[in-house]
């Protein structure tokens, strides 16, 4: 535009048909040749949107994929987290728990020994190893009360320790520390069963044996203990020591087993005031109108009575307003 402008001055200021001319043929050029350059520009340019455009589709189409790989492998992740989970639960339930596994092998180790004492071969067991088997069973007796009582079945733990405490009287002398502890877990099985009485009459016993081991323990005829027999610091001032510190124990748990009476006395009372069974003083607070409250027949049956009384007075009149008579008000 520049070059054209200026020529067209030069031309303006020196006429002449051949500078004319000449001036006329290279602006003519000039323009031609800016006209084919804006077009190559404009195709390059074009070119160059078609280029990026190109570009970037594959890149969209490769996102795109990406995102919905992404969103499948997290699907299946997901799916896979879960039918992991439900195959571990589904173990974790065929698995036995701790508790169930003890039980099961005090339980064959119980019938063992019992198998032993009483099956076909107890004629050539020997004395001595007839108290020990005897020994083992007890002691397998009192851990399977144990076991049941840590796993809240009551029921099953009253009854192994029964079964433990019969045995231990009948072969262990009347002093023994052995019976004193099956008494005292006896007590507590039966305080978590709810029976609270024959639950301190148990851990009663168990002091009362205890007590009576001290005396003989001061008076030197006690009956041997196995568990102390090899202790070389065994003395009787010692076990007397040791038997004297569990007796206020045992006292705490018989307070506290009938505390749990009283609570349990409580809890029974609320719910039957709560059923509707609740005690005369409760009533009485309702106010004198319940007092004097009649029964629903009665008042349903003079209810009738009024009504028929009404229909009655009701027919009389109207035969009277019939037969001229004036009604009485």
């Amino acid at each position: 535009c520049l070059v054209s402008y200026d020529l067209g001055r030069l031309c303006w200021r020196w006429p002449g048909w051949r500078l004319e001319s000449w001036a006329m043929g290279w602006m003519e050029m000039v323009n031609q040749r800016s006209l084919k350059i804006l077009r190559m520009m404009k195709m390059r340019r074009n070119l160059q949107k078609v280029e990026r455009v190109n570009a970037a589709e594959p890149e969209a189409e490769k996102g795109a994929e990406g995102t919905e790989k992404a969103e499948t492998d997290s699907v299946e992740g997901d799916k896979k987290e879960g039918e992991d989970a439900a195959a571990q639960e589904a173990e974790d339930e065929d698995d036995p728990s701790n508790l169930q596994l003890a039980w099961e092998m005090l339980e064959l180790a119980k019938m063992v020994f019992t198998e032993q004492l009483e099956g076909a071969q107890k004629a050539s067991l020997t004395e001595e190893v007839k108290a020990s088997v005897e020994k083992k069973l007890c002691e397998t007796f009192l851990t399977l009360g144990e076991v049941s009582l840590e796993n809240e079945n009551y029921v099953q733990a009253v009854e192994d320790l029964n079964l433990c405490l019969d045995r231990q009287k009948a072969s262990l002398p009347a002093d023994s520390r052995n019976i004193a502890e099956t008494l005292y877990q006896l007590g507590v099985a039966l305080g978590f069963h709810m029976k609270y009485e024959e639950a301190v009459a148990s851990l009663e016993a168990a002091i009362a044996v205890l007590d009576s081991r001290i005396k003989n323990l001061k008076e030197k005829t006690e009956s041997p203990d196995e568990a102390k027999k090899n202790d070389a610091f065994y003395s009787r001032e010692k076990e007397i020591a040791e038997i004297e510190a569990l007796i206020p124990e045992i006292k705490e748990k018989i307070t506290d087993t009938n505390e749990m009476k009283e609570e349990s006395i409580k809890k029974v009372a609320e719910m039957k005031e709560q059923i509707g069974f609740g005690s005369s003083s409760s009533s009485s607070g309702a106010g004198s109108s319940t007092s004097t409250a009649k029964p629903i027949a009665t008042i349903s049956i003079k209810r009738k009575k009024e009504e028929d009384k009404e229909d009655t007075s009701d027919n009389k009149k109207v035969k009277s307003s019939e037969n001229g008579e004036p009604s009485s008000t």
